[in-house]
């Protein structure tokens, strides 16, 4: 949502909590966009849906959080991006449904994501089914998507899906196509 399907500029406000969550800018304001993969609509390919935002570091920590027992639970991932793998049990941490495990279940992906204002071709993309329920809901999307074990390696950004199942854009292909690397 950063990008706003492709309706945003650079500079525009980043809240958090997301606009469809409650927030507001400039009261909930913690970056602004600073760069967007934009998406294609009609049939092109699309590999990522991906923004960045220039944050103030007074407003955001690296580390990322859940809740526990009505208690936030901080934890960091690695700065280093995979591929996933098929089998490979992950991990992501939403807004929506907090912590939660899944298994990817499918690699190289392609079909039709609907963003309301047209639909989009994604190809190359991983799907993750939750272990115990949904693996993510909506307001998850853009949640990190990890290997779930000691080292929590990025292998994608969360960004469409069912209610039974994710659709994640691997990460080596986000980190690249924004031209970044990651700090965790």
């Amino acid at each position: 949502m950063l990008a706003n399907s492709n309706n945003a500029v650079f500079g525009d406000c980043t809240a958090q909590r997301g606009y469809f969550d409650g927030g507001r800018c400039p009261a909930d304001q913690i970056a602004i966009l600073e760069r967007f993969v934009p998406i294609t609509f009609g049939g092109a390919p699309n590999f990522v849906d991906a923004a960045t935002a220039w944050a103030w570091p007074d407003r955001v920590r690296r580390e990322l959080t859940y809740l526990s027992g009505g208690s936030p639970q901080l934890f960091r991932i690695s700065s280093q991006p995979l591929r996933p793998f098929l089998g490979w049990l992950v991990g992501k941490s939403g807004p929506t449904t907090q912590l939660s495990i899944g298994r990817v279940v499918a690699l190289n992906w392609s079909g039709w994501i609907n963003y309301g204002v047209g639909q989009a071709w994604f190809t190359g993309q991983f799907v993750v089914q939750g272990l115990t329920g949904n693996f993510s809901a909506g307001g998850d999307s853009g949640s990190s998507v990890w290997t779930w074990d000691g080292i929590r390696y990025p292998v994608g950004l969360l960004f469409a899906g069912a209610a039974a199942s994710r659709s994640g854009n691997p990460m080596p292909w986000v980190v690249s196509a924004l031209d970044i690397n990651l700090y965790t």
